[in-house]
């Protein structure tokens, strides 16, 4: 997972940094190390790598190329979630595990850069599901719970909960967002938002605004007060995404 995601953060510069010597060399990188995705297998590489060939077109790879990553990677997420609904999952694998937003993130992307419309139906069909799963009775988002019991009825069930399920929800309701252009999806990226900022079921504030830090999540006693580079790195990309996209809205927006 790690050497996608730095793949994903090599085609972003590639596309978005300033200075020409620091973008060539993250596009050269990002080349060769493209020759290579399809040696990776897991569900959530294939999520990875629809977004890194989405920064790539046109800049690091070329425009055909990146749509044949993007659909081939999207295909290997449609026949995982229709494996799981032959099997009764209604999801990509037979429970929800972590990071589980970035999967339905990832269809709605391909789904809507190939204008592919079962790709995009089926991921935001896939996010409003992991949705209903994550927000609680009283309105609060609460990630699915690395305990591996989030839809039992026990005490634990909501804990733990981490930073990295907040940040892949708030991206894939803005991607929800930017498809279809209803702002249903930005409220809900909001709610992930604000759970960091203490609007969760322990009424807690993991992130701390003035100097950027974040503990690495809840737990059924209250705060894991250890604060790693995901967790850190999960609450800024998460602000980075409100200011870009939230700022956008109009004044009158639910």
């Amino acid at each position: 997972m790690r050497a996608v995601r730095t793949i994903e953060a090599l085609c972003l510069l590639a596309r978005e940094w300033p200075q020409d010597d620091l973008r060539d060399w993250a596009a050269d990188l990002a080349r060769e190390v493209l020759q290579h995705v399809h040696e990776w297998k897991s569900l959530r590489s294939h999520a990875l790598i629809i977004k890194a060939c989405i920064a790539a077109s046109g800049v690091v790879i070329g425009e055909d190329e990146a749509r044949r990553f993007i659909y081939e990677n999207g295909m290997e997420l449609m026949k995982a979630l229709q494996k799981g609904r032959n099997e009764g999952h209604d999801w990509f694998e037979d429970c929800f595990a972590y990071d589980n937003a970035r999967l339905p993130e990832a269809l709605i992307l391909a789904g809507e850069h190939l204008q592919d419309p079962d790709m995009l139906s089926m991921g935001l069909e896939t996010l409003e599901r992991v949705m209903k799963l994550q927000t609680t009775k009283q309105g609060w988002f609460a990630p699915v719970a690395t305990s591996g019991f989030a839809e039992s009825n026990a005490d634990h069930a909501h804990f733990d909960q981490q930073p990295i399920e907040a940040l892949a929800t708030v991206e894939a309701c803005f991607a929800a967002w930017h498809a279809t252009g209803d702002t249903h999806h930005c409220h809900k990226a909001r709610l992930a938002f604000e759970w960091f900022g203490g609007y969760n079921v322990h009424g807690l504030a993991l992130a701390r605004p003035s100097d950027g830090i974040c503990l690495d999540g809840l737990t059924v006693a209250g705060l894991n007060r250890n604060h790693g580079a995901e967790s850190i790195l999960s609450y800024q990309l998460a602000a980075a995404s409100i200011r870009e996209f939230l700022l956008r809205l109009p004044a009158n927006a639910n």
